[in-house]
């Protein structure tokens, strides 16, 4: 199965998508967004999915996707552009999605197929306690992981350590 990695709104992604999919000897497609050279803040959504259909990917998928790249691939999913089989969310970005007046807990209820969400204990987007609950009181079938590693901040948006993530992913 090919394995998509769709990064995180900011810029700063770019490295940091880049090192985790070089975990993964699979074969693998990382997705760069075009803001981030265009000088534009934010990703733009239906460029993005319309951007990724022409690479026509047929094959089963795995999404490993950060932040916003979590929502470009519900997208894809959703336009059947691409076949995901499992979605991984690193950083589930819950507050980037209301501010776009999306509603998360729509968007997670509408997937159907294997969903599992890695989270910080205290992610600004979203602390894992909570989200924990939200699936929990909205019946949502996904997995939810607690990301924790010693000497690394809990309350921040970054999930650094790409080795642990490649580990968690592999033995899903």
């Amino acid at each position: 199965m090919k394995y998509i990695f769709l990064p995180g709104n900011s810029s700063h992604n770019k490295e940091w998508i880049d090192r985790l999919a070089g975990e993964f000897n699979q074969e693998k497609t990382v997705i760069h967004y075009r803001h981030w050279s265009s000088g534009d803040k934010d990703i733009d959504i239906d460029f993005e999915t319309d951007r990724i259909s022409k690479l026509n990917i047929t094959e089963d998928c795995i999404a490993v996707c950060k932040s916003a790249g979590c929502y470009l691939s519900y997208t894809l999913q959703k336009r059947n552009i691409l076949n995901i089989k499992k979605f991984v969310f690193i950083g589930f970005p819950y507050s980037w999605l209301e501010m776009k007046d999306i509603n998360p807990v729509d968007m997670l209820k509408g997937i159907d197929t294997e969903v599992i969400i890695i989270q910080k204990s205290k992610d600004p987007a979203i602390q894992y306690e909570q989200l924990d609950r939200i699936i929990k009181e909205n019946n949502i079938d996904a997995r939810l992981i607690e990301y924790t590693r010693e000497g690394e901040p809990e309350d921040n948006h970054s999930y650094e350590d790409t080795k642990y993530l490649r580990d968690i992913i592999n033995n899903l």
